[in-house]
């Protein structure tokens, strides 16, 4: 795994994480809250306005307490999602790097007189560029005369 990949798989993990957290954190707050407002509820019916009082102050901190873990759970949502988003772009230095090593890979071909050959790598190079996406192409010339190997790889991840 590259060190692109890594970062951003830790980047994931710790918003995961911080998503199930707050997440409980949410639940708990509501529990309380709805807990607390049983209890104001019940202290009204039963005529305990100082009860119903103190009960309705702890069910409205539980609200607030709720309402900043559902803010928080937005925040980390986007997060997330602004993860995801990275995570599916090609790194763009490998791209380019594939890119440089493609051109040379066919400069060599037509040297040794065999462009015509490869037309359609240019092609597919082209396409892959416009979708942004996977290219892999191995290209491995034997030339008669002597012998020589001219070869380049060229590997693009889609994700």
């Amino acid at each position: 795994m590259g060190s692109r990949k890594r970062e951003l798989h830790a980047m994931l993990s710790h918003w995961l994480a911080q998503k199930k957290t707050t997440e409980r954190e949410h639940e708990e707050a509501d529990e309380e809250f709805k807990k607390w407002f049983r209890r104001a509820r019940l202290a009204l019916d039963q005529g305990e306005a100082d009860l119903a009082r103190s009960a309705k102050t702890a069910a409205d901190e539980a609200h607030t307490r709720r309402h900043r873990a559902a803010a928080r759970l937005a925040q980390i949502e986007d997060e997330v999602q602004r993860v995801r988003e990275l995570a599916a772009q090609p790194d763009t230095e490998l791209f380019e790097e594939a890119r440089r090593r493609a051109e040379h890979a066919i400069a060599e071909f037509r040297k040794l007189g065999v462009d015509g050959r490869f037309a359609a790598l240019d092609d597919a190079a082209r396409a892959a560029d416009e979708a942004g996406g996977a290219l892999l192409l191995v290209l491995l010339l034997r030339h008669e005369d002597d012998a020589r190997a001219v070869g380049a790889g060229l590997v693009v991840e889609r994700r």
